[in-house]
């Protein structure tokens, strides 16, 4: 009887290394790539965020300067004004002082005491107020009278001119110096203010004590 030969086994491939791994699409990304992907996305959203709050902020402070230089002007020009309508009452004060020194004096001296060569003379200063440099005297007020009853000019018909001023009941004297029982009295007042060269003029009749009683 003839044995049979067992069956030779077949032995198994080995198999090689295994394939490195594709991702097909579609496929889930490696942790690793997925968390870069999210920071990326993540910087890129702060430095947007970062531009736009930097631009806000410029502009706020662009609308802060232009207030703040908005207010300085405003603030200088309060003070301005303000030093002008100061310097504008010094010269009434100033004005008012002089007529009542006036009232005071002898009434049929006043053309002599208020005149060029008089004292206190026809100039006078005001304290807080400056002459003006093209000021040929130098000083910051000047008084005058009007003698002539005849007069027609702008100055004279602020005063009512022509008029009686020497109570003889015309109006026909050119110079009533030596007999005036009215008397128009100009005070004129000129300074260099914080606005440029100011004037201011002033006007008022004088009476004669026994005419106003």
């Amino acid at each position: 009887m003839v044995k049979s030969k067992p069956p030779e086994r077949v032995g198994r491939k080995t198999r090689g290394p295994a394939p490195a791994h594709r991702h097909r699409k579609g496929s889930q990304l490696p942790m690793s790539i997925t968390r870069i992907t999210r920071i990326t996305r993540i910087d890129e959203g702060i430095s947007r965020d970062s531009g736009i709050a930097l631009v806000e902020i410029l502009v706020s402070l662009t609308l802060l300067a232009v207030g703040m230089l908005s207010l300085i002007a405003t603030l200088a020009q309060n003070s301005r004004l303000q030093r002008v309508t100061h310097e504008k009452h010094l010269a009434i004060a100033g004005a008012e002082s002089v007529l009542e020194d006036m009232r005071r004096a002898d009434f049929g001296e006043l053309i002599t005491t208020y005149g060029t060569a008089g004292s206190p003379g026809n100039n006078f200063d005001l304290i807080g107020l400056n002459a003006r440099t093209s000021d040929a005297d130098g000083h910051v007020g000047l008084v005058s009278f009007i003698l002539d009853e005849t007069a027609t000019d702008t100055v004279a018909a602020r005063f009512g001119l022509p008029r009686d001023l020497d109570g003889d009941g015309n109006a026909t004297a050119i110079n009533v110096s030596a007999g005036y029982r009215l008397l128009p009295v100009r005070i004129q007042i000129e300074w260099e203010g914080v606005g440029g060269a100011s004037y201011l003029e002033f006007h008022a009749v004088l009476t004669r004590p026994e005419e106003s009683e």
